[in-house]
């Protein structure tokens, strides 16, 4: 399959939901980051480090959360990244495997089903793909599983948008989109401060060019 998205592809998609392609197009525009693939081939993701603390603890690992943030706050942390802080786009996978190394640092002697159990905090403390979804919100964006979630980041722009379409969906914003309020679609996105940075306007000009 054609990794790279289509305009074709956008206006199946939006057929199946029963969307605009222009509304669909102008979403794809202005909230992703222009391609959902690095030079390499993977998927575009971004570590967040205190969500990769917050899944530890949810699952009751407090102690084992606090000796890796010892180890390596950059990589384990109760509060989020400071702007800058990140690095590129392309150490971002780099990150989430030294994250899961903390295990390791922390607990030599971890057993496979504490391995899993990291990994799959780890991934779910990722933003994924063109619509850079939280791994943690995959059953949003249409999977029942995370590793379902995962395979189909790395398959395909098209998947990724099709998991942001569902994302946007199980948000409540099918009627949003219907209405083209781009409004409530931009603050669903991006946040009450969406005005601050022009998303609604930036959506309506998207939508017109479409």
């Amino acid at each position: 399959m054609i990794k790279k998205l289509t305009n074709e592809q956008i206006r199946e998609i939006a057929a199946a939901h029963g969307f605009e392609y222009g509304v669909v197009k102008a979403i794809y525009q202005v909230e992703s980051r222009g391609s959902g693939f690095l030079a390499n081939g993977q998927p575009k993701i971004l570590f967040e480090r205190h969500i990769f603390r917050r899944e530890l603890q949810k699952l009751g690992y407090i102690t084992l959360s606090n000796e890796m943030s010892k180890i390596d706050p950059l990589l384990c942390h109760p509060r989020p990244t400071q702007r800058g802080g990140y690095g590129s786009e392309s150490v971002q996978h780099q990150r989430l495997q030294n994250a899961q190394k903390l295990l390791l640092r922390a607990r030599p002697d971890a057993d496979e089903n504490l391995k899993a159990q990291v990994r799959e905090c780890a991934l779910k403390a990722c933003s994924w793909g063109l619509g850079q979804i939280m791994g943690f919100n995959h059953k949003l964006a249409g999977f029942d599983n995370l590793q379902d979630f995962i395979n189909a980041m790395y398959d395909s722009e098209k998947a990724q948008l099709q998991a942001m379409i569902n994302f946007l969906k199980s948000a409540g914003l099918t009627g949003a989109m219907k209405r083209k309020d781009w409004h409530a679609i931009a603050r669903a996105y991006n946040g009450v401060a969406y005005a601050k940075f022009d998303y609604h306007n930036k959506l309506a000009r998207a939508y017109e060019r479409a």
